[in-house]
């Protein structure tokens, strides 16, 4: 039995407060990286079941962003991990629905392939008839999109007013992640988009 249905696992150790606005949301961590096929597999499966029940779900790529990993690690209370100098390990895939973990890694794989996590999304009421073949006209479902100030350089030619000289100087591109995109302002809700956090809001 998973750990959601039986009342134990990670859902049920206490977790740090989150941002308002993740307690209205599922939001799946996965990784694209294909490196380890065990954990690509299990992202894929999970995902599947999300997107075949019609559910509206943010994607986290942790391989995409640090910014996500680093979410993910908050979320689950990992980065104050008694203050080992080695961090804790982060599973991915990892389901929160409403702010709340329904598992990750093994756990969360064994409750899509058992129909475990079918049910946990009918009992929510999370799932819709919206076709899997919908998806959003501005990114294609990736909830990432090439950032239109750099162009997905990451580079960008700023003004230096450091003394009064006034001098073009190349910097990074302070909205986009490490390989030059940010999240897609069609379907991405503004609290949940790290890129303009770290810009300051932009």
């Amino acid at each position: 039995v998973c750990g959601v249905c039986s009342g134990g696992g990670a859902s049920s150790s206490p977790r740090p407060e989150s941002p308002a606005g993740w307690g209205s949301v599922v939001v799946l961590y996965t990784t694209s990286m294909s490196t380890v096929r065990k954990t690509a597999a299990q992202c894929q499966r999970v995902r599947s079941v999300l997107t075949n029940l019609g559910v509206e779900f943010l994607e986290r790529d942790i391989s995409m962003a640090v910014a996500y990993k680093e979410e993910l690690r908050r979320r689950l209370g990992l980065d104050k991990a008694g203050g080992s100098k080695v961090p804790a390990p982060t599973q991915v895939p990892h389901l929160f629905i409403d702010d709340e973990s329904m598992g990750g890694g093994d756990e969360l794989d064994d409750m899509a392939a058992e129909g475990y996590l079918k049910e946990l999304l009918l009992d929510k009421g999370r799932t819709s008839k919206k076709s899997a073949t919908e998806s959003c006209g501005g990114c294609g479902g990736k909830q990432l999109v090439i950032c239109d100030r750099c162009h997905g350089s990451m580079r960008l030619v700023m003004m230096d007013n450091t003394g009064g000289t006034g001098q073009e100087v190349e910097r990074r591109c302070p909205w986009c992640n490490e390989v030059g995109m940010c999240e897609c302002e069609q379907c991405v809700p503004k609290f949940a988009r790290t890129s303009a956090l770290t810009a300051g809001g932009g």
